[in-house]
């Protein structure tokens, strides 16, 4: 299990995972009808995705969000 605490990290998994499986931006937006730009913001981190876009893009690279508590409170960052 890979930790994320930031929207920049989960777009940097999220796009190790697509290049793992060997998919282009294009071919996972197209997938759900979205474009490859949106897809690409994503991958960077961009504020202002929707949740749905998100479970979208997990769901095209076989991936699923489990909510835990943290570890330690110092690990806390505001977004």
């Amino acid at each position: 299990m890979i930790p994320i605490t930031t929207i920049k990290a989960l777009g940097q998994v999220l796009a190790r995972y697509r290049k793992d499986q060997g998919l282009s931006q294009t071919q996972v937006a197209d997938m759900f009808r979205m474009t490859q730009p949106t897809l690409s913001q994503l991958e960077r981190g961009a504020t202002g995705i929707k949740l749905e876009t998100l479970f979208k893009v997990l769901s095209a690279l076989e991936l699923e969000v489990n909510i835990l508590p943290r570890k330690h409170e110092s690990e806390k960052e505001l977004w």
